[in-house]
């Protein structure tokens, strides 16, 4: 699945600064209840990184591990809309002294704090359409020290390497951060790193086709050491941001879509995009790495290192063609360029 260099290279740093993974991971159970005491992790639903399944409904409590502190859940959910739920309380026990922050359902984003140190996460789904669920990644923040690790840390690809970003701190005291990084699975501290002020820094003069680490650790105590803290990390192979044609979007000015029947596969211009999980789609661009559960989820949506794939056709053609006698097609064509 990876691409294979031999090399000699100094990496190195360059910082500008404005100012999919956790180390540890964790899924609400699909019945029962469970506690967790963690300052650091990814809750997903009951289906880890895939699918959920149908008829779940278990209860995940989180406390904080460092006394003092309160759990903070930031992240995103995709569930089958009014059925399936995430309910967020506040504190140890649904429906024991815990008041409810909000029911998610449908497709959005998490973002809660404790009031008082835990929250407990409760998930149910009924017996239809099971979807991708969601992913909240914890922290603790409040009266200690300092907490967790930073959250949402995302590559942004450049010409030259790595845009990181994250989320600032929750802990006020918190105004720097290191961040390390080195090939795939490199020994923490033994990486290239540099202090950063803000939420951004570049990372450049890296290999295409290279499986990289990236680890963003808070200053805790503003100390200058980090030790003992938590970290936030990501691995991502560097792709080749020199593209002849750039298919981020069929929308783009040197790309012509047309759709139609095989008699007339011309007769309609535009693109029928709805998103990769819906199966209605004709022609979609899949920027966010994911398995396809058309697939028992054995293939990837992206090729390795490659920062898209374009999907042609829906997934239900026996139903379109029962629709319409006329089977249809989509055939995408270039307007001139150079490059």
């Amino acid at each position: 699945m990876r691409k294979g260099y031999c090399f000699t290279l100094i990496l190195f740093l360059l910082y500008s600064c404005a100012g999919g993974l956790f180390a540890q991971s964790y899924n609400v159970p699909s019945s029962g209840t469970q506690t967790i005491t963690i300052c650091s992790g990814t809750i997903f639903d009951p289906g880890g990184t895939g699918n959920y399944s149908s008829n779940c409904s278990g209860i995940l409590v989180v406390q904080p591990a460092t006394p003092g502190c309160v759990v903070h859940i930031q992240g995103s959910y995709e569930t089958e809309s009014s059925f399936d739920k995430l309910y967020v309380y506040e504190g140890v026990g649904v429906g024991v002294g815990g008041t409810l922050y909000d029911t998610y359902s449908g497709q959005g984003n998490v973002n809660i704090t404790s009031q008082t140190g835990a929250l407990t996460l409760k998930f149910t789904s009924d017996g239809s359409v099971v979807k991708s669920g969601f992913e909240l990644q914890v922290t603790c923040t409040g009266g200690c020290a300092c907490g967790g690790s930073p959250v949402n840390a995302v590559p942004h690809y450049t010409n030259n390497g790595l845009h990181v970003t994250w989320n600032a701190s929750l802990d006020p005291s918190v105004t720097s951060y290191y961040v390390e990084y080195g090939l795939a699975g490199f020994t923490p501290g033994s990486g290239t790193g540099a202090w950063v002020t803000g939420t951004s820094c570049d990372i450049n003069g890296l290999v295409i086709g290279q499986n990289y680490e990236v680890h963003i650790y808070f200053d805790c105590g503003q100390d200058g050491v980090i030790t003992n803290e938590s970290y936030s990390s990501f691995v991502t192979c560097m792709p080749d941001t020199s593209s002849c044609i750039d298919l981020t979007t069929l929308t783009g000015p040197n790309i012509l879509c047309q759709y139609g029947t095989f008699s007339n596969p011309y007769l309609n211009t535009g693109v029928v995009d709805n998103g990769w999980q819906t199966q209605s789609s004709r022609h979609t661009v899949n920027l966010v790495q994911a398995t396809d559960p058309r697939t028992a989820s054995l293939l990837n949506i992206l090729p390795p290192c490659e920062k898209y794939s374009v999907r042609l056709g829906n997934w239900s053609t026996g139903r379109r063609r029962r629709a319409s006698p006329t089977p249809s097609t989509w055939t995408p064509t270039m307007q001139p360029f150079s490059c």
